[in-house]
Formats: C-alpha cells, structure tokens, sequence
C-alpha cells in the first residue's frame, strides 16, 4: 500500500494538518520524514490527544507531540514477524525502513493479517461407496 506517502508530514507541520491529513488518508499514523526521507518520528491517535491534553494547539508543530522512537522493520522482516510484532506492542501500523532509516513501506495490520486467507483451497471428498437399494 502506498496510502503511507499520503501521511507524511514535516517536524514544523501544524498539529491541524496533520490531523486532517490522517482523516484524509485513514490510516491512523503520520510519518515525520526529514528532506531525505529519514523517519524522524510517528503520530498517532493517542499522541494528538496527549498533546492536547498538556495544553498545545492545533497550531503548534507535530514536533511537540510526536513519537521519537518508533517501531520499524527492515524490509526483509518475515510476515510472521511482523504479525508478532503487531500482535506483542498493538501497534497496527508499522513503517518499513532501509539501512539509512528511510522509510520505504509499511505494513498495516488489515493487509497483512488478510494474507492468511489463501486462495488455493481444495476440498478432497472421501467416503465410501454405498449401494443403491
């Protein structure tokens, strides 16, 4: 899913957009991304709210509410790890970032948990003959 590119914001980025942003895109986190694409932090539901809380604005920059040390994967993170990592923190989305902390994905526990469902499913019937009477 590429909705993730839609979610990122600047550390300067007023709390009001970010929020609109999020509406728009409906996946629930925003990245924080410097000019090279580095993750710098996330926000989440419960970040706005917390921020609010402590007295900020919709005004005030996404730097003053955001999270500074979020969970990431590498891309080469199995899908079972994932689920596990989703599973253990409850954190249903999680940004994908290579060696240099670019992020480059990110997995979403809707999409990834679906792939459970497989598509070859067969149905061997077996049984026994009986005899028409």
């Amino acid at each position: 899913s590429l909705l993730w590119q839609e979610s990122v914001v600047t550390t300067k980025t007023p709390i009001k957009n970010a929020i609109e942003r999020l509406n728009k895109v409906g996946i629930k986190i925003a990245l924080v991304l410097d000019d090279n694409q580095v993750l710098l932090g996330t926000i989440s539901d419960g970040d706005f709210r917390r921020g609010m809380l402590r007295g900020l604005t919709l005004a005030d920059p996404v730097e003053d509410i955001m999270n500074r040390n979020p969970r990431t994967v590498r891309e080469n993170a199995s899908r079972i790890e994932i689920l596990d990592l989703m599973d253990n923190t409850k954190i249903l989305q999680i940004p994908v970032v290579n060696e240099q902390n670019q992020v480059i994905g990110m997995h979403l526990w809707d999409e990834i948990s679906a792939q459970t469902k497989h598509s070859n499913v067969m149905v061997i019937m077996a049984g026994v003959r009986l005899p028409i009477v």
